[in-house]
């Protein structure tokens, strides 16, 4: 076959990389201190303007979130919730569950059964559409 017209010199020799001067570098070296270092930080939290200046005495200054104690704070408040509202549940499900004349008298009135079920699906669709409730 012939050879194709952007190979019109011929293919590389076998054995790698050219020989020492081969790839010319643009624009050369970085000088001997590096590259030059990026700017500055971004912060964590958005930042805060009030009339005396950029965040004084703001609650949530980009300072606090770094304190490792005020986010380990903050990581056992959300699990004490969701603690507390899956015991809730726990409950609800085991006084219907558990206690015989409950669950004997949801048993007898299946009306109160579906009606639970058409109180969730609304309560579920109202938060899912409207904004205000939500």
């Amino acid at each position: 076959y012939p050879q194709p017209p952007y190979y019109a010199g011929g293919y590389p020799q076998p054995g790698g990389y050219p020989a020492a001067g081969g790839y010319a570098q643009p624009g050369g070296y970085p000088a001997a201190g590096g590259y030059p270092q990026p700017g500055m930080a971004m912060p964590t939290m958005p930042v805060r303007f009030s009339d005396d200046g950029i965040g004084d005495g703001s609650p949530l200054q980009s300072s606090d979130w770094d304190d490792r104690k005020v986010r380990h704070t903050f990581i056992r408040k959300v699990y004490a919730i969701i603690s507390l509202q899956l015991l809730v549940t726990v409950g609800i499900i085991a006084v219907f569950t558990f206690v015989s004349p409950v669950r004997s008298f949801v048993q007898r009135n299946v009306a109160i059964y579906y009606a639970s079920y058409a109180v969730f699906v609304v309560t579920y669709l109202v938060l899912a559409c409207c904004q205000g409730p939500r």
